[in-house]
């Protein structure tokens, strides 16, 4: 797997199995690797801006941290489910 820019991974170069894809919404599986990135990006302004506001946050952030949070909480459902963990 290659390495470019910000420390993204080139996703082109994963290998796509079915028993290490993760429920990611509605009906879109991604691999692993794709699901940290993908957190990541969900986390990083939103944390961000948490950070140098003193812990105030905005409601758009706050929304943006809890669809995060309840996309962690269903991968790890399913990653139990199949016994992963």
């Amino acid at each position: 797997m290659s390495w470019y820019k910000d420390g993204c991974s080139d996703m082109t170069k994963t290998k796509k199995r079915k028993d290490q894809m993760i429920h990611w919404y509605g009906g879109e599986y991604i691999t692993p690797a794709e699901f940290i990135v993908k957190i990541h990006n969900l986390l990083d302004d939103p944390l961000n801006n948490l950070m140098q506001m003193d812990g105030d946050m905005y409601l758009s952030d706050y929304r943006t941290c809890m669809d995060a949070k309840w996309r962690l909480h269903n991968a790890m459902n399913d990653l139990k489910k199949s016994g992963a963990i």
